[in-house]
Order: structure tokens, then sequence, then C-alpha cells
């Protein structure tokens, strides 16, 4: 049986859409959160190609940090698998040292101290199979991929125009 209900308004994709490119133009950088089994590796599915795809893409197009998010204790197989597919990331489960937000990192480790080490990693998007969104979350990636290829493409275009009326 199914039940109608009112969907709420953190549910409209193009809510998640401006939330994500808001972020993006305030601080020049996406936090891509990833999970591994049946995200970027088979697992149950029997291809996760698309997915792989649009991560490099979104790593060549926009200023990425890459954290893989993961439950599979594998460590060293995970960290040869993304080698060998060329799936770049920064960090496996923490933040990377190079993360730009200190303040924030100095911030959760004394919150993850406090409570047992049970927090979650802040990110502006995830990829995760079991998340029921990565289709939506795929197509923000895309969209936004898409805006900010268009904008740095024109973005040349005025440049060389001005560096030929010199």
């Amino acid at each position: 049986m199914y039940i109608e209900y009112e969907k709420d308004d953190s549910w409209d994709m193009s809510i998640m859409y401006q939330r994500i490119l808001e972020q993006y133009m305030q601080h020049n950088l996406l936090i891509l959160a990833i999970d591994i089994d049946d995200t970027v590796r088979p697992f149950k599915s029997s291809t996760c190609s698309q997915t792989v795809e649009i991560i490099k893409r979104c790593q060549r197009i926009l200023n990425c940090i890459t954290i893989i998010y993961t439950a599979n204790p594998n460590t060293e197989q995970n960290e040869k698998f993304l080698k060998d597919n060329d799936i770049h990331y920064d960090s496996i489960n923490c933040y990377p040292e190079n993360f730009p937000i200190k303040q924030f990192v100095d911030d959760y480790n004394v919150a993850k101290e406090s409570q047992g080490g049970a927090l979650k990693l802040y990110y502006n998007i995830l990829l995760d199979d079991k998340s029921c969104g990565l289709e939506n979350a795929c197509d923000v990636l895309l969209q936004l991929c898409d805006v900010v290829q268009r904008t740095n493409e024109e973005k040349k275009k005025t440049r060389k125009a001005n560096m030929e009326g010199f």
C-alpha cells in the first residue's frame, strides 16, 4: 500500500543543486566523499563505470578534495583498486592533511574525542550506492561541472579577446 505524503523541500533536486553551487562558488572547492563498494567498484552490481567517469570529470573541472568514505576495512586492497583504476583520492575515512579548513578539522577532532570517535566527516556531497540518491547526486555533479566548465571557457575567451585588443 502506497501512502500519500508531502515531500520535504530538501528533496527537491533544484534546491540540492543550488546549495552545492553556492558552496562551490563561495569556496571554489568541492569536498567529495565517495564510498567504494558498488559506488566505484562492483560488489553486487555489474558496473560502476558511469560513477567513476563522473568523479574523474569533477576532479578535472572542479577544485575537489576527494575523501574515500567506506566501511570496507581492506585498506590495502582499496588503495590498490583506486590506484589501478586511476581514481585520485586525498584520504580514506579521515580529513586529508591539506584540508583547507584547519579550524573545522580541529573542532571536529575535539568533538570526535568527546563522542567516542563516532562523528561523520564533513563533505559537500556523498556518492554512495546505499544512499538511494546516487543517481541524483551524480546528476547534480554533472550540472555543476557543466556550469563551471562553461564559465571557465567564457573567461578564457574574454581574456583572449582582451589580449588581442592590446
